[in-house]
């Protein structure tokens, strides 16, 4: 099973596309959504699903990533997808997955993205 998170401000419309395809099967799964907005969206939206989802705000992201970093490696997280997100992904966390983060350019494409950005 391939753990990724999905790092969303807004409504998420491509991670929710991703949810519904790959959660139910054993391959993909969307174990971990943060948002750096804490009314976002996308937090209403995943609930159904039973995702964890985290606020951190974007100084909390720019000024300490070693809890984040925690939880994606607590989690076995492989695999970041930014899903409309307008915070800074830290530098740490982008070192950490480096090669291993992509953006999601809409719902219907964001499950080939996601699937061609593990093949790597």
């Amino acid at each position: 099973m391939k753990n990724i998170a999905i790092f969303a401000s807004g409504s998420g419309e491509s991670a929710r596309r991703v949810v519904s395809l790959f959660n139910e099967g054993n391959r993909i799964r969307v174990s971990l959504v943060v948002t750096d907005r804490e009314n976002a969206e996308i937090i209403e939206l995943l609930q159904p699903f039973g995702i964890e989802t985290v606020f951190m705000s974007r100084e909390r992201l720019r000024d300490d990533a070693s809890e984040l970093l925690a939880l994606l490696k607590e989690r076995g997280v492989e695999l970041i997808a930014l899903d409309d997100f307008k915070g800074i992904l830290p530098e740490s966390v982008e070192s950490e997955y480096a090669g291993k983060v992509v953006t999601l350019t809409g719902p219907e494409e964001a499950p080939i993205e996601v699937v061609n950005a593990l093949e790597r």
